[in-house]
């Protein structure tokens, strides 16, 4: 008798031991893509080494698609159940129809440089050239199409658009000459001001920037993933918000 007592408290006390060594519940996986290597998703990756994804229960995995435009499309084909990208291109995609949601706001100022080749020293110096950007309709397009404008040049008229890829791609082609011009963040504008390339006009728009997105059956059929993805988004915001502030005080070659 003492010795089938003594089985079962060694059981209850292996069942114990299970139960506190297990966590209460395993972590869901995510897949969260980003459009462009830059400075810009840093807090992407500060987010999921610090532990924010996990505190919140989430396995995420980082996964790049080149191109915001490119990205969507993948997020909604299922690729990816989240990504952080330009609110103005996801703004546009649900305008189209497309069945995407913006979960929250994680950058508040848009901090890119129009860096030009050496031999520009003027607005008049772009009209027939080339401006890099990574994707027709991303950021980078975007703040190209402005930057131009603040210069009083026609985006469609004076210049030829070559999608080239990432910043570290628009960078190449500006070094090696193929453009004369690239939208490129804070980062690379300083890394190229050092080379002697400069900044012909900085932008420092305050409006929403990027966002955390979702494609709309994962926001109406994952409620509770959803909410866990918002929460660590919600730490994520004030480094991205920090960095873009730090951009719009140190503009390369202004």
């Amino acid at each position: 008798m003492r010795t089938h007592r003594a089985f079962v408290l060694v059981l209850l006390f292996v069942a114990a031991c299970s139960l506190l060594s297990t966590p209460a519940s395993a972590l869901e996986s995510i897949v969260i893509a980003y459009p462009t290597t830059s400075s810009q998703f840093t807090p992407l990756w500060f987010t999921r080494d610090v532990g924010l994804y996990e505190k919140y229960g989430l396995d995420a995995k980082l996964v790049f698609i080149q191109g915001g435009s490119v990205l969507l499309q993948a997020m909604v084909a299922g690729q990816a159940q989240a990504s952080q990208n330009g609110v103005a291109e996801t703004a546009t995609a649900i305008l189209r129809g497309g069945d995407v949601r913006i979960l929250g706001v994680t950058a508040k100022i848009f901090p890119y440089s129009l860096i030009v080749a050496k031999n520009i020293k003027s607005a008049k110096d772009l009209v027939g050239g080339r401006v890099a950007i990574n994707r027709v309709g991303d950021v980078s397009a975007y703040g190209s199409v402005l930057a131009l404008r603040k210069l009083g040049l026609n985006p469609e008229r004076d210049v030829t658009m070559l999608q080239v890829g990432g910043s570290p791609q628009r960078l190449a082609a500006l070094q090696s000459g193929s453009v004369q011009a690239a939208a490129m963040d804070f980062m690379s504008g300083l890394r190229l001001a050092k080379l002697g390339f400069p900044a012909l006009v900085q932008l420092n728009l305050n409006y929403p920037y990027l966002g955390q997105c979702c494609p709309g059956n994962f926001s109406a059929n994952r409620r509770l993933s959803r909410k866990r993805l918002s929460k660590a988004t919600s730490k994520e915001s004030p480094v991205s918000n920090a960095i873009a502030k730090k951009a719009s005080k140190r503009s390369p070659g202004i």
